[in-house]
């Protein structure tokens, strides 16, 4: 508008004369956080475009976030943050609690898995079982961190590529064929190869979506793996 003009006009005057005159920008207060420090600069030209009192009030809230951000950084530490990093792995589930303000390891805990091998290729387990080893090692590694749940700021999980067969009111479904009632059996395990057969018939489609797997499908995946419970298991195929 013409007002937000004419004022950007004196402004520029003032700080023209300022300049001018030799006169020099404020020295920043020392407790300034380093961000505050940076942004400095790009302030003069600011007071140039929307005036000296509108500069003043952009200041004044910058100081005031930045006095805000180390409260919270403050509150934070006298807390003690730590996060918890939880491995599913093939024979065991291992969990780990890091101080996240200095990256040290404070506390792991590992807890075995149960494994079934009732054939050559066959691997299975239990998804009940692979929560209580995660519960454990998890309940484990922060009772030797020493801390209490209350301190914890996060968890994240990582796991292997097994295929869970659970039923539509998330019960286990047995995937045996020679125990289809052990429902407790309801993990295909990734290392299986029960389904090479059915990998090889999807491979010889030679579907574009193959692309999306290198060209070429493992057993080891969860698509050959359902295409084998299908085949060879359709009872529990149906309760999936």
């Amino acid at each position: 508008s013409a007002r937000c003009d004419s004022r950007r006009g004196v402004a520029v005057a003032q700080s023209t004369r300022s300049l001018e005159s030799g006169e020099r920008l404020r020295r920043p207060p020392s407790d300034m956080s380093g961000e505050s420090r940076r942004v400095l600069p790009s302030l003069a030209w600011l007071a140039i475009a929307i005036g000296p009192s509108e500069t003043s009030a952009y200041y004044a809230g910058l100081t005031a976030r930045s006095a805000a951000r180390r409260a919270r950084v403050a509150r934070m530490s006298a807390l003690g943050q730590y996060s918890i990093g939880v491995d599913v792995g093939t024979g065991s589930a291992r969990a780990g609690v890091v101080d996240v303000r200095t990256g040290a390891l404070v506390g792991v805990h590992k807890q075995s898995i149960k494994m079934w091998t009732p054939l050559a290729d066959f691997y299975e387990q239990s998804s009940a079982d692979i929560w209580d080893a995660v519960c454990t090692s998890v309940r484990g590694a922060v009772e030797e961190a020493g801390i209490t749940p209350a301190q914890v700021c996060g968890i994240a999980f990582d796991a292997t590529c097994s295929l869970v067969c659970i039923d539509e009111s998330n019960a286990p479904v047995g995937i045996d064929p020679q125990s289809p009632d052990e429902d407790e059996r309801n993990v295909i395990v990734w290392l299986d190869h029960r389904a090479n057969k059915q990998a090889a018939q999807i491979n010889a489609l030679g579907h574009a979506r193959l692309r999306t797997v290198g060209g070429v499908i493992s057993p080891e995946m969860e698509v050959p793996k359902m295409l084998w419970l299908k085949e060879q298991m359709p009872a529990a195929f149906a309760r999936v």
